[in-house]
């Protein structure tokens, strides 16, 4: 029975060690703040800066400006355990970094977020090449240009165009009695912009898997 009363009295004490070692491995992000490089199978692998692919990869930009013929952004993987190819489409992936630059996609697109915040553009710049300036990248020819708006806390996209839908994106995330009257006169873009002034946004600080990239991609 003392044992049984040591053992959870232990553990009850290091909880709050634990949680401190996994706070104190958050750092707020800034512009220097280096990513794990590789392919994000998921929105939580970006948050958490560990990407599953991180070797035997290749991004693959093929949109052109046709519509009818439009093919889609892709990643080809060489999985190291069947020795097969496979090409990861939307829904198989959620996007890439390069270490710097963050890429989502969205509809078939590599977007490049902007500046990480909150709440923050992203662009699929498709008018030079140099915007991806991506070593290793295959870029075809693009010719059109595409802005949007990305929630950072809720992994949501929105039209810039449609003010609506963006007022309702910062309303849910201000308490209502903090609202005070002179916010009815701001435009949502200054909403968007202080709240992004009062909130920081945390990634963890991972170390790259080891080296096991023997096909040379």
């Amino acid at each position: 029975m003392k044992k049984n009363i040591f053992i959870t009295v232990f553990i009850l004490l290091s909880l709050p060690l634990i949680h401190c070692q996994d706070t104190l491995n958050m750092i707020p992000y800034h512009l220097d703040f280096r990513f794990v490089k590789g392919v994000y199978r998921t929105f939580e692998e970006f948050r958490e800066n560990s990407p599953s692919i991180q070797y035997n990869y290749e991004v693959v930009f093929t949109t052109t400006n046709d519509r009818k013929s439009r093919k889609k952004d892709y990643v080809k993987y060489l999985d190291p355990a069947t020795g097969n190819y496979e090409n990861l489409f939307q829904g198989d992936i959620w996007g890439f970094t390069d270490g710097n630059a963050v890429y989502k996609l969205y509809g078939d697109v590599f977007f490049r977020l902007g500046e990480i915040k909150p709440v923050m553009w992203m662009t699929c710049n498709t008018k030079t090449n140099d915007y991806y300036g991506i070593t290793g990248v295959r870029l075809e020819k693009r010719y059109e240009s595409f802005t949007a708006i990305y929630d950072l806390e809720t992994d949501s996209v929105y039209n810039p165009n449609d003010i609506k839908e963006l007022e309702k994106m910062i309303a849910n995330k201000l308490p209502q009695d903090t609202i005070s009257e002179n916010d009815t006169n701001k435009t949502v873009f200054m909403r968007i912009g202080e709240y992004n002034a009062d909130h920081t946004v945390y990634f963890p600080v991972n170390i790259a898997k080891k080296d096991d990239d023997p096909f040379g991609f």
